[in-house]
């Protein structure tokens, strides 16, 4: 861990860099050291000081690992905040150096605490061999960041949430085209397309997993629809309509809500629990 003065309002940065166990790992799991990991950091927390963990997490995007890390914990994944489309680029496999012919996988994190006075502007991965050559069997993550802006209210035309079909690690098709209505009453409406990739969105809707993003990048669902997702919304959403060009949904007030999809009418239910 270092310790950066970053001077005047913006206080110290803590900075660990990370290489932790897989989520299984017999010896090392991840859970225990992410728990002592932020208890540490916990211990270390003053007044106007701020924290980055960053490196080999081990463990990967869009699993129940990526949620563990941000749901709930008061910490936030960068690369996926500044790439709403990009939750799955690999940062191993692929075509990356030693793993030619491998599934890839995104396992390298930047992770900052919520409530920081930073705002990721942009990220990428480095050390491809389109950008600086290959140095390692993983990309690098770069990552830029400026001060934060106050979260701006919802008005039409803006959209918090990011929808997702995913197959596999390897490939994705995002809802894209986000806008968000105001309706009367205090309601709102958020309504998604599916990507103009996608040829044939009512074949392909059988296969995937349903994942929703929120705005600071955090997994709010998780896994494979059938089996009934639940997830916790700021701004939940009831769905009015569905149809093969997007789900339309309307916000009201917080709470937790259920996915139930029926295969055979083609329809996802979105009800509020208990």
């Amino acid at each position: 861990m270092a310790q950066i003065d970053l001077g005047g309002r913006l206080g110290q940065l803590n900075v660990f860099s990370i290489h932790a166990g897989w989520w299984n790992d017999n010896e090392e799991p991840f859970q225990g050291q992410f728990n002592r990991l932020t208890a540490w950091d916990k211990e270390l927390k003053k007044q106007n000081v701020n924290t980055l963990f960053c490196g080999d997490f081990n463990q990967v995007a869009a699993t129940k690992a990526q949620q563990f890390i941000t749901n709930g914990t008061g910490y936030s994944e960068q690369y996926a905040l500044a790439n709403p489309d990009g939750l799955l680029d690999p940062t191993i496999g692929g075509t990356i150096d030693g793993w030619i012919g491998d599934v890839g996988k995104r396992i390298d994190f930047l992770v900052i605490n919520d409530d920081s006075p930073f705002e990721v502007k942009q990220s990428q991965r480095i050390f491809t061999q389109g950008s600086f050559g290959r140095v390692s069997d993983h990309t690098g993550v770069y990552a830029q960041f400026g001060l934060a802006d106050r979260k701006p209210e919802l008005t039409e035309g803006s959209a918090p949430y990011q929808l997702y079909l995913v197959g596999s690690h390897t490939g994705k098709q995002a809802y894209r085209g986000n806008r968000f209505e105001h309706l009367e009453g205090g309601k709102y409406r958020l309504v998604t397309r599916l990507g103009a990739a996608q040829e044939d969105p009512e074949a392909e809707f059988k296969a995937h997993r349903l994942y929703l993003t929120d705005q600071t990048g955090r997994l709010l669902s998780l896994g494979s629809p059938q089996a009934g997702n639940r997830l916790e919304l700021s701004t939940p959403v009831t769905l009015v309509e569905n149809s093969s060009e997007g789900f339309m949904f309307e916000s009201e007030q917080a709470g937790l809500f259920q996915f139930d999809l029926d295969y055979d009418a083609k329809t996802l239910t979105v009800s509020q629990l208990d």
